[in-house]
């Protein structure tokens, strides 16, 4: 049987609907392959789309006996497309004790943004005597909408729980804390969440 082309431009858009489809079925078949885009869908989908991901790592050792947190040196940048786009925060920081004492010990962190505390999370671990040296990962998960199109600066900061008697936290300790085989490595990941 011999098929008639009816050129895209010789129909109007309202012109063929599914109904008029002989199985009233419009499969993948019946489309050419570069007739559905992106942006033909865009607004039928409403799924939070990735806009893009900033991934950073640090590998510093750095120390802190205080009340006050301190930053780990785990830090990374993002500038949103949109004020309506989230920004989706991951990320995982190792840690050593150092003993000293019997009162609880570990760590907290938290998430800061361009220098002020966005969020902070419970103590990494915990233990009723600080007899051991151990290691363990402070880790966290946290959604912002800072509704802006602006760079972000995200940082992940530490302090110790109690400092009553001296204890002092390590943040990315290296290979002569701990008992570890090598250098450990925090990693930080940044992803903007499209409206």
């Amino acid at each position: 049987m011999s098929k008639t082309t009816i050129p895209t431009g010789g129909l109007a858009d309202s012109a063929v609907t599914s109904a008029k489809i002989t199985d009233a079925t419009i499969a993948s078949g019946d489309l050419a392959d570069d007739a559905v885009t992106a942006a033909k869908i865009a607004d039928a989908v409403g799924l939070g789309k990735i806009g893009q991901v900033i991934t950073a790592t640090h590998a510093t050792e750095s120390n802190n006996n205080s009340t006050t947190f301190a930053t780990t040196g785990l830090t990374a940048n993002i500038t949103p497309s949109a004020t309506s786009s989230k920004v989706f925060i991951s990320y995982q920081v190792p840690f050593y004790q150092d003993a000293n004492g019997s009162a609880i010990c570990s760590a907290l962190h938290a998430i800061y943004k361009g220098g002020s505390s966005l969020q902070d999370f419970g103590p990494a671990w915990g233990m009723t005597s600080r007899s051991i040296n151990y290691c363990y990962q402070g880790t966290a998960v946290y959604l912002d909408s800072p509704s802006s199109t602006s760079q972000l600066t995200y940082a992940v900061y530490y302090r110790p729980y109690d400092t009553g008697e001296g204890q002092l936290i390590y943040a990315c300790p290296d290979s002569n804390n701990g008992g570890m085989f090598a250098d450990s490595t925090a990693s930080l990941v940044l992803m903007e969440v499209l409206a």
